[in-house]
C-alpha cells in the first residue's frame, strides 16, 4: 500500500510537471506571435544575432524592405557586411565595437541590386566580460526622408552661395512686407 501511495504520488507529480511545461509551451508560442506581430505591424525589421555562435534569426518584412526572403537573408555576419554599401561599412563596424546602444543610418543593397537608406537600431547585449554576445534591433527603410535631406541641403547650399556672391542685396519679409 506504501507503494501504491508512492507510485500515485509520482504520477501526480508528473501530471503536475508536464502541465506546467504544457504552461509554459503555450507561453513561448504566445511570446513568439507577438514578437511576430510586433515586426510586422513596425513595417520594420527585426532581428537578433547571436554574436558567439554568428547566427542570425530575421523577423518578417525582410522581402518587403530589401526583397529577400528570410531563407536568402545574411547566416554569418561577413555575409551582413558585404550587403552594407562599402562607403558605410567602416563606420558600422566602428559604431557596433564602441557602443551597446546603436542608432545608425546606412545604406543596404536589395536583392534587385540597389542600394536603400535604412536606419538600424540596435541594443548589442554584453556578456560578464563586456564582450558582444549578442544583438537585437529593428532596421527600417528610410529612403525617400534621405533623399528629401540631401535635397533640402542642396538646396539651402545653393540659397547661401546666391546670398553670399550675388552682386545685390538680398533680404527676407514677412507678408507686410516687414524685414
Amino acid at each position: 500500500q506504501q507503494r501504491t501511495a508512492l507510485l500515485n504520488q509520482e504520477i501526480t507529480e508528473r501530471r503536475q510537471a508536464q502541465q506546467i511545461q504544457q504552461k509554459y509551451l503555450e507561453e513561448l508560442k504566445e511570446w513568439r506571435h507577438r514578437y511576430e506581430q510586433a515586426g510586422l505591424v513596425s513595417g520594420q525589421i527585426l532581428f537578433e544575432w547571436n554574436l558567439c555562435t554568428n547566427l542570425p534569426t530575421w523577423g518578417s518584412n525582410t522581402a518587403k524592405i530589401l526583397g529577400y526572403a528570410i531563407a536568402e537573408m545574411p547566416e554569418s555576419w561577413d555575409e551582413w557586411l558585404n550587403l552594407i554599401h562599402p562607403e558605410d561599412r567602416n563606420k558600422f563596424i566602428a559604431e557596433v565595437h564602441k557602443n551597446s546602444y546603436i542608432s545608425l543610418e546606412y545604406r543596404l543593397r536589395c536583392k534587385d541590386g540597389s542600394y536603400i537608406w535604412v536606419e538600424d537600431k540596435t541594443h548589442v547585449i554584453l556578456d560578464a566580460e563586456a564582450n558582444p554576445e549578442r544583438m537585437i534591433g529593428f532596421i527600417g527603410e528610410i529612403t525617400s526622408r534621405k533623399h528629401a535631406e540631401i535635397a533640402l541641403q542642396d538646396s539651402e547650399s545653393r540659397f547661401r552661395l546666391l546670398s553670399e556672391y550675388a552682386p545685390i542685396g538680398i533680404f527676407r519679409t514677412d507678408p507686410q512686407g516687414n524685414i
